[in-house]
């Protein structure tokens, strides 16, 4: 098996590391309207 380091340069594990953060982040961002709608509500 071959080293990581060796195959994957430092901007391609930046680079899959946003595009996993990417969909983590989004689903928690599409929910901020609905939440501040029931915060409105709930005043």
């Amino acid at each position: 098996m071959k080293n990581l380091s060796n195959i994957y340069s430092p901007y391609k594990f930046v680079l899959i590391s946003m595009i996993c953060a990417l969909f983590v982040i989004y689903p928690e961002i599409t929910w901020i309207p609905w939440e501040l709608s029931k915060l409105e509500e709930a005043r």
